[in-house]
């Protein structure tokens, strides 16, 4: 069987229709809508994270801080930024 390309085009867009369309849910009262959006916890979320963890990402950042210094081809914002993210790591350690 061939098929056109009008043809070919209206089964794609009307499958991608499909595929794209929101899911309903079906209450005992009909559609009800899309699921709700999952509840996100209000303030910052506090993660307890091992000080091996911390220390092993310091240690990267810091060597990668050292070797982008030595290169005269960083830019300085790049240093500066390294800097500030193993400052940040050494106050939590």
């Amino acid at each position: 069987m061939k098929i056109t390309r009008e043809s070919l085009a209206r089964i794609i867009e009307e499958e991608l229709g499909e595929m794209l369309r929101p899911r309903m849910n079906v209450g005992s009262s009909g559609l009800t809508g899309p699921p709700p959006a999952p509840e996100m916890p209000a303030g910052p979320v506090m993660v307890q994270i091992p000080i091996d963890a911390l220390q092993d990402v310091y240690g990267m950042v810091k060597a990668e801080h050292d070797l982008s210094k030595a290169d005269n081809q960083t830019p300085e914002r790049v240093i500066q930024s390294l800097s500030r993210i193993a400052g940040t790591l050494a106050d939590l350690l």
